[in-house]
């Protein structure tokens, strides 16, 4: 999961995961899961997933299925986050915490 994120998401999987090295964190990102929480999520949820994405082929769709309360969009160009485009995400998010 790790191996194609830019150097801040790699530092921050060692520093949240209390890794000591990024094979550690590595083997540590495999065993992450949103399954079986995802119901319990009562807030609007924005999915998004940029082109070469790290998250495994369908996980965005397998949320936008499993989260009934959500927004769903592909942003092409956009970074881990989408930090790199604020401005196309936000307007997205300020929707949907009108609409809940």
């Amino acid at each position: 999961m790790l191996a194609g994120s830019d150097p801040l998401t790699k530092g921050g999987y060692v520093f949240y995961t209390h890794s000591r090295d990024e094979a550690e964190a590595f083997e540590r990102s495999k065993a992450l899961t949103l399954r079986g929480v995802l119901r319990d999520v009562t807030c609007p949820l924005l999915v998004t997933r940029r082109q070469g994405s790290a998250l495994p082929s369908g996980a965005g769709e397998r949320i936008v299925r499993e989260r009934p309360t959500r927004l769903c969009c592909s942003i092409p160009r956009a970074t881990t986050c989408c930090n790199n485009i604020p401005y196309k995400y936000r307007p997205a998010m300020a929707i949907g915490w009108r609409k809940s």
